[in-house]
């Protein structure tokens, strides 16, 4: 049986752990050529481990084993420049982007009036300004090829 998703490009932010690492591997294997994009480095806050560069190239070697293309970024979701050396080599690469899993998230754990306002603003610009960017780059893509899929975890 012919995989479902043969010649579709998912571009996952978030991807080298947990829900946006998964989401990758299950679209893998069913025939997506991947985009993983993620900070890959730990940040202040929230306290807890985000993935890590040797996660992303665990990552592509595992896809590749699925018999799909991988390619790996790293880049901040709040950071509009850095979506876009993604997005434009993933088009120059690929030619189209099928699916967006807009993945890339933090949250806070602990006490609502412990939190700082410089944390909350992080998790907001990372939760929701951040999924907002990397659409807006690529719903361009996707009204262009006229079609598209976008999943925000």
């Amino acid at each position: 049986m012919p995989e479902l998703l043969s010649k579709k490009l998912a571009f996952i932010t978030g991807a080298a752990h947990g829900q946006g690492r998964a989401a990758a591997l299950a679209l893998a294997r069913e025939g997506a050529d991947i985009i993983a994009f993620d900070i890959a480095q730990n940040l202040s806050f929230p306290g807890y481990s985000l993935g890590s560069a040797d996660e992303l190239i665990s990552l592509k070697k595992e896809c590749e084993l699925l018999n799909v293309r991988c390619r790996v970024f790293t880049g901040d979701v709040r950071v509009a420049d850095d979506i876009a050396k993604a997005v434009d080599a993933a088009e120059s690469e690929f030619g189209h982007i099928d699916i967006l899993f807009n993945n890339a998230g933090i949250c806070a754990y602990g006490n609502a009036q412990d939190i700082t306002e410089r944390e909350w603003d992080m998790m907001l610009d990372i939760n929701l300004k951040g999924p907002s960017l990397v659409a807006k780059k690529i719903i361009q893509l996707m009204i262009r090829q006229k079609s598209g899929v976008i999943i925000n975890n």
